[in-house]
């Protein structure tokens, strides 16, 4: 099994992806926690705020811990793989 600091590279490297995703697709770029940033995202993508927040708050959470668990990691991949599922065609 992965360690717990095995996690956090892990957790980094699918948040910096997914920072990049937002930037190359939709031209987004701003800080997780700012509600401008996060309605300019939810407009752009079609997507629920509700949803935004959730993905966006769970990222700042996670990224404020020295450690994180295999199911911390695994709820991360879960919500921002929906992200990326549950694409709008606009």
């Amino acid at each position: 099994f992965l360690s717990n600091s095995n996690h956090q590279e892990m957790a980094k490297k699918k948040i910096i992806y997914f920072r990049e995703y937002l930037l190359s697709n939709y031209r987004l770029n701003g800080d997780w926690q700012d509600e401008n940033f996060r309605e300019r995202v939810a407009h752009k993508t079609g997507k629920q705020r509700s949803e935004i927040d959730e993905v966006f708050d769970l990222i700042m959470i996670l990224q404020a811990k020295q450690s994180l668990s295999s199911e911390e990691l695994l709820s991360l991949n879960q919500k921002i793989d929906t992200f990326y599922s549950k694409e709008a065609i606009i």
